[in-house]
């Protein structure tokens, strides 16, 4: 098991995807507040981040992943109290509130799974294997249901309780459940995800410059 808790905010993305959602009154809001609420979800996470190693002896219907000799299942979570927060907002009508908190906190589980990538990375790379791109359930392909085979995996493995909701969505929220197969066969890949070909609209992860 791998674990990471080195975890930073990248304020820049945050402006990007405000401008890209036509936020763009809160971009100055932001930038006086932007400690104070980046301290204040700091505070309240309840991170889980790990990820399993494991010989590869399961079919996730993806070739790539199906033919590669490691299976590598990782889980990333900023907790319960975090979210709540971010919902109590909501419902008291404090909208920007809500919405900016929303957004350190994606960005949040978003650099770290970049940094959990990093890490993978480098230890396989140095054990002769490449790891592929990242599979989702619900993305590039894979199937939502998907998500109960990861689920299993890190309950099993790693004694984690995962909830999902009868549409496979994780509780809480601000959480997030892949995969990668590693092989000394695979072609070498430095990119965890690409979003620069990606048609999916408004997603609350997006690298994409605005």
């Amino acid at each position: 098991m791998i674990k990471v808790y080195d975890l930073i905010c990248d304020k820049d993305i945050i402006k990007r995807n405000s401008i890209r959602a036509k936020k763009e009154k809160v971009i100055s809001r932001m930038e006086a507040c932007f400690e104070d609420y980046y301290s204040s979800l700091d505070q309240a996470m309840e991170l889980t981040n790990c990820c399993i190693v494991e010989e590869n002896q399961r079919s996730l219907n993806q070739p790539e992943l199906d033919s590669s000799k490691y299976l590598m299942t990782c889980y990333i979570s900023l907790g319960i109290p975090l979210q709540e927060i971010i919902d109590q907002h909501i419902i008291e009508g404090k909208i920007f509130e809500g919405y900016f908190l929303n957004e350190i906190a994606n960005e949040m589980i978003m650099n770290l799974s970049t940094k959990m990538f990093k890490k993978l990375k480098i230890d396989m790379n140095l054990n002769g294997f490449n790891m592929t791109k990242r599979y989702s359930p619900g993305e590039c392909m894979m199937e939502m249901s998907y998500q109960k085979n990861l689920k299993e995996i890190l309950e099993e493995k790693a004694e984690i309780d995962i909830h999902l909701t009868e549409n496979m969505l994780i509780v809480p929220s601000k959480s997030m459940m892949y995969c990668y197969g590693a092989d000394e066969h695979n072609a070498i890949n430095n990119e965890d995800i690409s979003c620069t070909n990606c048609s999916k609209e408004n997603c609350c992860y997006s690298r994409k410059k605005a």
